[in-house]
C-alpha cells in the first residue's frame, strides 16, 4: 500500500471492519425473520407456533403450502403441537391426528397424538374427519371424509370400549362417491384368534376382545375400499386394511400399508 494516499489506506483498512458489521447486521435481520415464521416444515419449527390448525395454516400463508410437519397451537391455552399437514388431498388443509405404527406391533396405541383432542381443542374445532390408508411417508393411497362425530372429539374410535356402531355419510375424496351407513368401531368377538368375526357385517358381539374401525356394506363384507383398522386391542398382529377385503386378504399394517386419522 506503499503507493496510496493516507484517506485511501483507511478506506481499506477500514473494510474488515465494516463487511464484519455488514454480516452481523444480516444474521440479525435472517434470526428476526425465522422467529417471525408461523410452522416450519419438516421435522417441525421451533418457532413460537400461531395457527390452530393445518387449515388455518393454509388459509393465512401466502402461496402454495408444502405438505410436512408444523408446529400448531392445538388449544385455548398455546400448547404446542408438532402435527403432519397434508395440504393436497381434497383441496387440502388436513392435519393429521393418529397413525398407526409400521412395525405390526400388537396393542397398538389406541390415542390421539398429545395436545389435539378434548374440549375447545383442534379436534373439536374441526367440522370434517378423514379416515386413510397412507405409506409412512404419509402418502395417501385411499381416503373418506364425513362429518367429524362428537364421540370421537376426546377419544380415537379405537379406544371405545365395546362394540359400537354409528351411522355416517362417508365420501371418498377421489370420485366423490357417497354413502350412508354404518361405522363400526369398538371390540368385537372372535371365533378363530387372528381373524374371527372380521366381516364388517358380520355384526356386534361385546363380549369379545379384537378392536376394529370399519365401515359396513349394504351387502357383502364391507363398504368397498373405506379404511379399515384391527387387531390393536390384542395380541394378533394389527391389519390395515379396507373394509371390503375378505379375511383371508387382510393386510398387514407395515411401512406401506397403515392406518390414519386426519381433521379439518
Amino acid at each position: 500500500f506503499d503507493g496510496l494516499n493516507s484517506t485511501s489506506k483507511r478506506l481499506i483498512d477500514g473494510l474488515p471492519t465494516t463487511l464484519s458489521a455488514r454480516v452481523d447486521a444480516v444474521s440479525t435481520q435472517l434470526a428476526a425473520v425465522t422467529s417471525a415464521v408461523i410452522a416450519g416444515s419438516g421435522s417441525g419449527s421451533s418457532a413460537a407456533p400461531q395457527q390452530s390448525s393445518c387449515l388455518s395454516y393454509m388459509q393465512t400463508t401466502s402461496g402454495p403450502a408444502t405438505n410436512g410437519y408444523y408446529m400448531l397451537r392445538t388449544t385455548p391455552n398455546g400448547t404446542a403441537v408438532s402435527a403432519y399437514c397434508d395440504f393436497v388431498t381434497d383441496g387440502g388443509g388436513w392435519t393429521q391426528v393418529y397413525k398407526s405404527s409400521p412395525d405390526r406391533d400388537q396393542q397398538a396405541a389406541q390415542q390421539y397424538i398429545p395436545g389435539v383432542s378434548g374440549p375447545g381443542s383442534l379436534i373439536a374445532n374441526a367440522t370434517t374427519m378423514m379416515f386413510a390408508i397412507v405409506k409412512q411417508d404419509n402418502t395417501v393411497k385411499t381416503a373418506w371424509k364425513f362429518a367429524r362425530p362428537s364421540e370421537f372429539v376426546s377419544a380415537t374410535p379405537m379406544a371405545a370400549s365395546g362394540c359400537q356402531i354409528l351411522m355416517i355419510n362417508a365420501t371418498r375424496v377421489t370420485e366423490r362417491y357417497s354413502v350412508k351407513w354404518w361405522l363400526r368401531y369398538g371390540v368385537t368377538g372372535s371365533t378363530n384368534p387372528g381373524y374371527g368375526s372380521l366381516y364388517c357385517n358380520s355384526g356386534c358381539d361385546s363380549s369379545g376382545s379384537i378392536g376394529y374401525v370399519c365401515m359396513q356394506s349394504v351387502s357383502g363384507y364391507g363398504e368397498s375400499d373405506f379404511p379399515a383398522f384391527w387387531g390393536f386391542t390384542d395380541t394378533n398382529i394389527d391389519h390395515c386394511f379396507l373394509s371390503g377385503t375378505l379375511n383371508s386378504a387382510q393386510t398387514v399394517c407395515s411401512a406401506s400399508q397403515l392406518f390414519a386419522i386426519y381433521v379439518r
